[in-house]
């Protein structure tokens, strides 16, 4: 029997950069850094160590690297690891930085290396910024972007987006193009709450409204010829669709195929803004991540909350097959998406009838650990258990003994065409059924 590659079993390897959190150390104490949150002391990994697992990912697949931190700038090992990746086969190596510690002298060094790029965060005007970064950093931000695009690196800014920053935004993305004209492009990053941050910076995460506005703004700034990429959120595709402006470039999933970072602790994550371990990195671990039911489970389609969603179709059509991630803000009763979508008028035109769920859905929606969807074969319908598209599908949501009460609690039966569907009803076995109107 043939033995599959890991391209066969994870097909996003070679498209994806193995991400590397070399350092938690940094000179800055920023308020919303979530590589830093719940971390009481910094810690770094070894130059040899970094090299094992470059040489590993390379083996399983992976072509593009992915360096951050912390602040990348201040450990020791950057250059000779850039220089080994790059010997080793990589093609392409993105590094973070804030900026602070560029010099004429380190930009040139890292564009001699020709296929190298970086990132460097700039949150908004100089009140703005600093505000959240600390004094002073906004002119030390504003000189190493002028020292690195002087001596011609590839440059993107991320900016973080705050509800402070929106009605400055337009004005902001304007003047940063006029100053910087040869930057690469500005990724915008939704602000996220993390552990144990600043109580007046959590004021600061975009409410529904607000993440609709700023779509809107960053599809008319594209249509303006300034280019802007929201970071790996596509419900921005999602509301793009909706609201009709797809201006703004495609946005891809955080969670996908291939995604995975080693942490300065040498745990393993999928991505860098969630701290789970999918264990400590030791040899030979990427593969077994890489090809763990875990992991697997991690980057794949949600099969809990998006099935029971009335958006499930417009979002899997644009690219979201996740619901949006808990530290969005503040609420936790029903998925940051959910409400996005629900403040568009125009989303339920995009809605079809036969995707409508009664009353009871909602309640097995927000507490999805309660319920398991169960999916009846229909004439030119695939089983959706099988992880494939279901032709006019209807639903039922079977509550699991244990959680939801005694043996025989009520099943609820989903609607086809307007018309409820009977089943067989097992021995002692209670339905609930929509009330038919008089």
């Amino acid at each position: 029997m043939k033995s599959s590659t890991i391209e066969e079993i994870c097909p996003g390897v070679g498209q994806e950069a193995l991400d590397i959190e070399v350092t938690t150390r940094c000179n800055g104490s920023c308020l919303h850094c979530f590589a830093r949150s719940g971390i009481s002391r910094s810690s770094s990994l070894p130059i040899g160590l970094v090299k094992e697992i470059i040489t590993e990912a390379y083996h399983a697949g992976y072509r593009h690297l992915h360096i951050t931190g912390g602040e990348p700038l201040l450990w020791e090992g950057l250059f000779e690891t850039v220089e080994y990746a790059f010997r080793s086969g990589y093609k392409t190596i993105f590094m973070n930085t804030n900026g602070t510690l560029i010099t004429e002298e380190i930009g040139k060094r890292l564009a001699d290396y020709g296929s190298f790029s970086m990132s460097v965060s700039l949150d908004g005007p100089e009140d703005l910024h600093d505000r959240i970064r600390g004094k002073g950093s906004y002119r030390r931000v504003m000189r190493g972007i002028e020292n690195a695009l002087n001596m011609r690196n590839n440059l993107t800014i991320f900016t973080t987006v705050t509800r402070r920053l929106l009605p400055k935004l337009p004005y902001f993305v304007d003047d940063l193009y006029k100053e910087f004209p040869t930057i690469n492009s500005l990724i915008l990053i939704q602000l996220i709450s993390i552990r144990n941050d600043a109580f007046p910076l959590s004021r600061e995460l975009l409410a529904p409204e607000d993440f609709i506005r700023l779509v809107r703004m960053v599809a008319l700034l594209n249509v303006g010829g300034l280019r802007i990429i929201v970071k790996k959120n596509p419900l921005a595709n999602v509301v793009s669709k909706l609201i009709d402006m797809p201006w703004i470039p495609w946005v891809p999933p955080l969670y996908r195929e291939g995604s995975m970072i080693i942490m300065a602790n040498r745990h393993i994550g999928v991505v860098h803004s969630n701290r789970n371990s999918l264990g400590s990195y030791r040899p030979g671990m990427i593969r077994k991540v890489l090809t763990s039911n875990t992991y697997r489970k991690m980057v794949g389609p949600d099969e809990s909350t998006c099935p029971l969603c009335r958006y499930a179709r417009v979002c899997e059509e644009n690219g979201m097959v996740r619901p949006s991630e808990a530290y969005r803000d503040l609420y936790f009763d029903t998925p940051y998406c959910r409400r996005v979508l629900d403040k568009i008028p125009s989303a339920q035109v995009f809605v079809s009838r036969k995707d409508e769920r009664p009353a009871l859905f909602d309640r097995a929606y927000k507490d999805p650990g309660r319920y398991r969807v169960v999916t009846k074969r229909r004439k030119g319908g695939i089983s959706r258990q099988k992880g494939e598209t279901v032709g006019d599908p209807w639903r039922r949501v079977k509550a699991i003994p244990g959680l939801s009460g005694p043996a025989g609690a009520p099943r609820l039966f989903g609607k086809n065409n307007f018309d409820s569907e009977r089943l067989p009803q097992r021995k002692g076995e209670k339905t609930c059924r929509p009330k038919r109107k008089a």
